[in-house]
């Protein structure tokens, strides 16, 4: 093979694969807010892994994040940290959480998408025991949840482009792809 159509067949294997480069813009709030008596919730928010925020969440607060994105899976995270079993007093109704109020995605606000989510508690020593104790089954993941009453991770998975994956949570029909 001569030099000139090597370097030909190696330009061309370069352009083929840098031509899918279209991205699309994904703009997402997620509505958080604390529930607190003695102490702020403590969490952590990622966008596909990638931490953007770790702190207090002392009041109803709205995050943004804003990209650019090729095509693909994505994933939205809230991690709640530090919730203690005497965090909850439940016969003075008093409790730490996190609620899981809205997410909107390109301007778009559905509940649709707060259920869409997963979440992954980490229970307690002591609920386990409770639980064990009454024979109760302990799930690992919970659906349709917008309250963080545990410390663990609520996880929301979408696809871009951002509208396709809306068209199908809300199952407005058929859609071609």
């Amino acid at each position: 093979m001569d030099t000139t159509r090597e370097t030909c067949i190696l330009s061309s294997v370069r352009y083929l694969t840098n031509m899918n480069t279209k991205t699309y813009s994904l703009s997402m709030d997620l509505t958080l807010s604390p529930v607190w008596y003695n102490e702020y919730p403590e969490i952590g928010l990622e966008f596909s892994q990638q931490r953007f925020f770790t702190g207090p969440l002392t009041k109803k607060t709205t995050f943004n994040i804003t990209k650019q994105v090729p095509s693909g899976d994505y994933s939205l995270s809230v991690h709640f940290f530090n919730k203690k079993e005497n965090d909850t007093i439940p016969e003075h109704n008093l409790d730490k959480g996190v609620i899981i109020e809205s997410v909107s995605l390109n301007s778009i606000t559905s509940p649709t998408f707060v259920w869409a989510a997963k979440y992954y508690p980490i229970y307690t020593d002591g609920w386990i025991k409770q639980q064990q104790e009454k024979e109760q089954y302990i799930q690992d993941e919970l659906l349709y949840c917008n309250y963080m009453g545990w410390n663990g991770c609520w996880k929301l998975e979408l696809s871009v482009p951002i509208f396709t994956w809306i068209h199908h949570k809300e199952n407005l029909g058929w859609i071609y792809e």
